[in-house]
């Protein structure tokens, strides 16, 4: 007997699903890589969204087509070379590479900024803190939906939310103020007239 999920449900599996692939690297890795590109600033686009978009939802629908689980996926393998992959596909996201990276990461960019004069120690405390709270919700296996996807990633979307409002509004102040800048290198009454009209001339 089938069961279908309801609209919640899908909407909450759709944010976890994009917590987990969205990392610091998806947010600061593509404006630089605009910025480096150019004019082809399209090539550059189409070849991350192929390789860090693209391929993520192939892997997705992979796992899904070969039913969801491990031995569906290395069913026409040998059972020693699908060991050997998981123990290193478990090794690369753990201990070997995403982990470290994903707490240096938190500390580098959430924590480091606010200290005077960082040392090891902080960095130390930071990743034994910051990796308990990931295993006491890595061990809620049955409630990742409603931590991640109900609570977690709608604050990721009003960060990110934040985050582009801030970019645009300081965006518009430095236009401004390079108006300003370039209206007072010729004529200071000319640059208060056009940077305040809503004040009086005083005659």
């Amino acid at each position: 007997m089938s069961k279908s999920l309801k609209v919640s449900d899908i909407l909450a599996l759709g944010f976890m699903t994009f917590a987990f692939f969205l990392g610091a690297g998806n947010i600061i890795f593509p404006p630089l890589a605009g910025f480096l590109a150019g004019e082809h600033t399209f090539s550059a686009m189409l070849g991350f969204l192929t390789t860090a978009v693209g391929l993520p939802l192939i892997g997705i629908i992979a796992v899904a087509v070969a039913g969801g689980g491990w031995k569906g996926l290395t069913r026409d393998l040998p059972k020693s070379v699908a060991t050997l992959m998981a123990v290193l596909i478990f090794i690369i996201i753990g201990p070997a590479f995403a982990a470290p990276r994903a707490g240096l990461v938190a500390y580098e960019m959430g924590f480091k900024p606010f200290l005077s004069a960082p040392s090891q120690f902080e960095l130390t405390l930071f990743s034994v803190v910051f990796f308990a709270v990931a295993m006491f919700f890595s061990l809620s296996q049955g409630k990742l939906i409603d931590t991640i996807g109900k609570l977690l990633t709608p604050a990721l979307f009003a960060a990110l939310a934040v985050l582009a409002i801030a970019w645009w509004s300081t965006r518009r102040v430095i236009s401004w103020q390079r108006k300003v800048h370039m209206l007072t290198r010729h004529s200071p009454q000319v640059s208060w007239k056009a940077t305040t009209p809503w004040i009086p001339s005083r005659h």
